[in-house]
């Protein structure tokens, strides 16, 4: 949600010279140049001063393409006292960039001082080395469970790596592998809901559990997550041998849902070495297919997890824009805790000039508080960087969009709620960003926006659908006719008194008399029956108008409303029977 912000996102195989240092350093100096002892077996993770590691960051979009890349350079300074040692982190990513530091608390992983949002979280890039599968492990805010163990490329070297899985408050699904000779993490991934990222440790002198075997063969493969039917993609499979022997005949196959699509027979694959399959393909219809690269094993392998690796494409129909040119919508806005003599917007139009395939031209008209209007036309596409103006059509819980100046988000639902005075299907999605909650509702037929609020600190903004020419609103429905009576100091008059039902949720009453006209109207808060199957309270409300109670018993509608008009308190009870009729053959 929000762009969601993952700060250990990481990334494959940035061009870091590899280095490591087998041998066991020991250093008991701090940051005064007196001596200290270290956390030594009091800790449950033991960094040594002047020890590093070096991270490779990316994130690709959903159809594989890489959006950045960038890296985290961990540096463990010197222990301030015994088991709180310093670090430095120097970090080159989009979200953030710069040099911050961090105490950490070797005897619990926590995080007790710093300059960076890790402060008061647990430590994530080194864990305790006493956990076995089912473990449960604290990292940042959340609790990682140790679900397997896994062997992790390192430099041409494998390192056996515990994997935890973990959800962090964004609702991002991460898998960390933590090295368990030392605990040091080694790598990460980690999948959003319109991407996917990882880590990839690059360099370190510390003396981690790396080994080479005799004979490893390895497979990745690189496959998007989406594909639009009819689009045509590359699916990308690399054959690694990370073995210390040379391998012959090394028999390759790509399968889509489980049919052999591609096999190659590779004569000869030298120890270290690589060999790249590319394969065009065009998904013939809807739906998710299954994409396997497999590499047979070798004779004497005995490490097989890492002979094949899957991907899951979503293939879906084009998506669809539901306005054309001429539609128009109107939004009124409502602001409230902004500085008194604040020139505020009063009223948004919307005009779509053209729509060219998912590309909207619109004009933008809004007014005011001080009477000017400000005019601009814009041009957007709907599925690729659209304003959020529109949206394609039928979108569904899950699905996501684009929205420029926002990114990624995610659709959480959808609602039945009133707009321009007719009742439509919106689908909504809500998340913060820079400290700014915001929520979106578009009419899920037609796509375009119809509620948006943002609440930041004190203030809160909001705009609503109020007028449209995309779909039509239903006549006001008269809901009863009556007459009452109103009592004004010692005289009482009679009047009439109509009831009309506004939509989804509101009630209006019209109050006649002499000629003159006066009315309220309320929003339904509560509708209930009574046990008794004579009285079904149909509304009681108040309001800064006054109040409004109306039930129905024996067939007739009665209504008690006390009401404040032209600052005169009328109060009026009346009854009628419950009669159906358009307001334009009384008004």
């Amino acid at each position: 949600m929000n762009r969601k912000i993952v700060l250990l996102v990481l990334a494959s195989m940035l061009l870091f010279s590899c280095f490591m240092n087998h041998g066991v350093v020991r250093a008991t100096v701090n940051h005064y140049g007196s001596s200290t002892r270290l956390s030594g077996d009091e800790g449950i993770i033991n960094p040594l001063p002047g020890q590093y590691a070096n991270y490779g960051i990316a994130e690709y979009s959903e159809n594989g393409t890489m959006v950045w890349s960038g890296w985290w350079n961990v540096s463990y300074i010197d222990y301030l006292e015994p088991n709180l040692i310093n670090t430095t982190h120097t970090i080159l990513m989009p979200s953030q960039s710069g040099v911050f530091w961090m105490t950490i608390n070797t005897t619990n992983r926590w995080v007790v001082g710093g300059n960076h949002m890790w402060k008061h979280s647990w430590y994530a890039f080194w864990i305790e080395t006493d956990v076995t599968e089912g473990s449960v492990v604290r990292i940042w805010t959340a609790n990682a469970t140790v679900m397997t163990s896994d062997k992790v490329m390192f430099c041409g070297e494998f390192v056996d790596c515990w994997v935890a899985n973990w959800t962090d408050p964004y609702g991002t699904t991460n898998t960390f592998f933590f090295d368990k000779k030392t605990g040091l993490v080694i790598g990460a991934h980690v999948f959003g809901d319109t991407y996917w990222a990882t880590v990839t440790l690059v360099a370190t002198n510390v003396p981690i559990g790396a080994y080479s075997p005799k004979h490893e063969l390895t497979v990745s493969l690189e496959a998007p997550m989406t594909i639009q039917l009819g689009e045509s993609s590359l699916l990308n499979a690399t054959v690694y041998n990370y073995g210390l022997s040379n391998e012959t005949d090394v028999e390759f196959q790509l399968l889509i849902n489980g049919h052999v699509i591609n096999s190659t027979v590779v004569p000869f694959l030298e120890s270290r070495s690589f060999t790249r399959f590319t394969y065009g393909w065009t998904p013939p219809n809807e739906g998710i297919y299954n994409v396997t690269a497999y590499v047979q094993p070798a004779p004497g392998e005995t490490s097989l997890e890492n002979n094949q690796m899957t991907r899951f494409v979503r293939v879906s129909a084009p998506p669809e824009v539901g306005v054309k040119a001429g539609d128009w919508i109107r939004y009124n806005y409502t602001v409230t805790g902004a500085p008194p003599g604040t020139t505020l917007p009063q009223w948004m139009k919307v005009e779509f000039l053209s729509v060219e395939g998912t590309t909207a031209t619109v004009r933008v008209t809004m007014h005011m508080s001080d009477g000017s209007e400000q005019n601009q036309t814009m041009a957007f596409d709907a599925v690729a960087g659209g304003e959020g103006i529109v949206i394609p059509v039928n979108l569904t819980t899950g699905d996501s969009i684009y929205i420029s100046g926002y990114g990624e988000v995610t659709i959480e639902g959808e609602t039945v709620r009133t707009y321009a005075g007719a009742k439509r299907t919106a689908i909504y999605t809500s998340f913060t960003l820079y400290e700014i909650y915001c929520t979106f509702y578009w009419d899920k037929e037609t796509g375009v926006l119809v509620e948006l609020s943002q609440i930041s600190g004190g203030m809160n903004v909001t705009i609503r659908a109020t007028e449209t020419n995309m779909w039509e609103a239903p006549p006001f429905v008269e809901e009863g006719i009556g007459r009452g009576w109103m009592r004004i100091g010692f005289h009482e008059f009679v009047f009439v008194t109509y009831i009309y039902k506004m939509g989804d949720g509101q009630i209006e009453l019209v109050f006649k008399y002499r000629g003159n006209e006066y009315s309220a109207t309320w929003n339904i808060i509560s509708q209930r029956e009574y046990p008794s199957t004579e009285t079904e309270i149909l509304l009681c409300h108040n309001s800064d108008h006054g109040y409004l109670i109306a039930y129905k018993q024996k067939g007739y509608i009665h209504v008690v409303t006390y009401v404040e008009i032209a600052s005169m308190s009328k109060r009026t009870t009346l009854s009628y029977e419950k009669t159906f009729c358009r307001r334009s053959e009384y008004m």
